[in-house]
């Protein structure tokens, strides 16, 4: 991780799993970029309501955040979702798609903690 403008910059992995191990302050202030391989950044607006026909492509939903796997010793994933739509999504599968994500969330985290 590193800083630009005093900010710190993260980089998604292709799996959509960032993994900080670092207490997060709750405070959400960021902007949003598509990065291709020449390294041009692309600005992708946050929105609020996935239903306004209005918005377009691509955008970033902030979801919600919690804890899977909370346990007596303190080895519980403490997350915050952020969703990427870059293409037609049907939103109804949200649910389902959540359910896989949180399962592949739990494999990554435990497989870096055993490192």
């Amino acid at each position: 991780m590193h800083k630009e403008n005093g900010r710190q910059i993260l980089r998604f992995p292709e799996n959509g799993i960032l993994i900080l191990n670092e207490k997060f302050d709750g405070g959400i202030n960021n902007d949003y970029y598509l990065v291709d391989k020449t390294g041009k950044r692309t600005k992708v607006q946050e929105i609020l309501n996935f239903n306004d026909s209005t918005i377009k492509l691509p955008y970033i939903l902030v979801g919600g955040a919690g804890t899977i796997g909370s346990d007596n010793e303190g080895k519980g994933i403490t997350f915050s979702d952020f969703y990427l739509y870059n293409k037609e999504t049907v939103l109804e599968d949200n649910n389902k798609l959540s359910l896989r994500f949180d399962s592949l969330t739990t494999i990554v985290v435990n497989a870096c903690r055993t490192k």
